[in-house]
């Protein structure tokens, strides 16, 4: 599994481990880019949540589609299927 979190790799841990910022704004930036580089089918990602705030609403309605899989095409459920 891979992980996006604000907190700094714990020592010892040998997965993939992606620090975001902790603004809001670097945060988005980089939660898009690691998206981006982390889609693959059957790719496993753990997210730390980030705080809430209105500063934050953008990245958690981003991070909730993308648990619901709204990266697929137009018309296209996260399973694949139309």
């Amino acid at each position: 599994a891979s992980v996006l979190a604000i907190a700094p790799r714990p020592e010892g841990y040998r997965g993939r481990w992606l620090q975001l910022p902790g603004d809001a704004a670097g945060y988005a930036r980089g939660l898009y880019a690691a998206l981006r580089e982390l889609d693959e089918p059957g790719a496993e990602l753990l997210v730390e949540l980030p705080p809430r705030g209105s500063a934050w609403e953008a990245v958690h309605d981003r991070l909730a589609r993308a648990e619901r899989g709204a990266g697929k095409g137009a018309g296209e459920a996260a399973d694949g299927s139309a």
